[in-house]
């Protein structure tokens, strides 16, 4: 029975499952895995992937990242959300259109955000390391890297609090 978890981490599995694709166990891929949603109902979650670059080509309704680590995710458009959750060293490009980007508790995230996605949305949670990686302003011009603030400070002002992004330097 060991023997045969081993062998299914190792090679990695696509399917869909009603309406939602899982791709997962993928570790040490030196091509990129493919996926086409055939509709943009359908959703894709990706999990316990390692050292490999996944491709969505299309549009399809959601993207769910879990326990990944040194995956690289390239997708062409995201109708609702693109979740990333218990994961480290991911890079997340969107060459289409994504609405938000949500980060929960992981660790030195790259989001590259194409001009038709400078509106979204970037949410953080118990996370660090996370920045954004902009087209650049001009077409002899460099990419923008931001980073999102892990520091703040809370005051209390008529009886509310008043959160303030602080930096090392303050």
């Amino acid at each position: 029975r060991l023997c045969t978890t081993m062998a299914a981490e190792r090679s990695g599995t696509s399917q869909l499952v009603d309406k939602r694709w899982l791709i997962e166990h993928y570790t040490d891929l030196q091509e990129p895995v493919q996926v086409t949603p055939e509709r943009p109902t359908q959703s894709i979650y990706i999990g316990n992937c390692k050292n490999c670059v996944i491709q969505i080509t299309g549009k399809f309704n959601g993207l769910n990242i879990n326990q990944c680590e040194g995956v690289g995710i390239v997708f062409d458009s995201c109708i609702a959300t693109c979740e990333a959750v218990n994961s480290k060293k991911l890079q997340i490009q969107v060459t289409g259109t994504v609405p938000m980007f949500q980060v929960d508790k992981s660790t030195n995230i790259t989001l590259f955000i194409s001009e038709a996605s400078l509106g979204c949305r970037v949410y953080t949670a118990k996370s660090s390391e996370v920045k954004c990686v902009l087209p650049p302003e001009s077409e002899d011009g460099d990419m923008v890297e931001l980073a999102i603030p892990e520091m703040f400070e809370s005051r209390f002002e008529n009886n509310s609090m008043v959160p303030t992004v602080r930096t090392a330097a303050d």
